[in-house]
């Protein structure tokens, strides 16, 4: 039987319950007798837009699964509007069930980096890098790398969030 004692987010202390009252005293108490306190959990390999995508002809090889179905519908279909709106699904399915962290590889990813922003979830989001043309995001690694930079300066500061070079084969 154990008590956790936060003061302005942070965990300050975890103690036996017989000992708080010595120690802190509580301006709020909230009792979870049949709980657990568990580390959030980090999702280290997501393409958080990809939710709306989900059970889209699945059961078949990777590469054709990519080159007959996926990449002809995220030519069709993304921009930052899809981009921002699957974020935004992905976390709220993150949250629930435990993720604090994710790390992210997709176009558009100043629109992911809005979501992480907003909802207080943290991001390692990636600055892709792969040699081939996507719609209006860009026209190659050059490109793309200079969006991811553009992306970084704007949310420079930004504690939630960190990047990475996200490269595709």
């Amino acid at each position: 039987d154990h008590s956790v004692v936060i003061d302005g987010g942070k965990i300050l202390a975890i103690l036996p319950t017989s000992e708080l009252g010595e120690k802190y005293a509580a301006k709020a108490r909230t009792s979870l007798p049949d709980s657990a306190v568990m580390p959030g959990f980090v999702n280290a390999h997501t393409h958080t837009p990809m939710s709306f995508l989900r059970g889209v002809s699945d059961d078949i090889p990777l590469r054709e699964w990519l080159e007959s179905t996926i990449w002809p519908l995220e030519f069709k279909l993304c921009g930052n509007d899809f981009v921002r709106e699957g974020a935004e699904l992905a976390v709220v399915e993150m949250i629930m069930a435990g993720v604090t962290t994710f790390n992210d590889m997709y176009w558009f990813p100043e629109a992911i980096c809005d979501v992480v922003v907003r909802s207080g979830i943290r991001a390692a989001v990636g600055m892709i890098a792969i040699e081939f043309p996507f719609g209006e995001y860009g026209t190659g690694p050059d490109d793309y790398l200079a969006k991811g930079e553009r992306m970084k300066e704007k949310f420079d500061g930004e504690p939630r969030l960190s990047w990475t070079v996200s490269l595709h084969a």
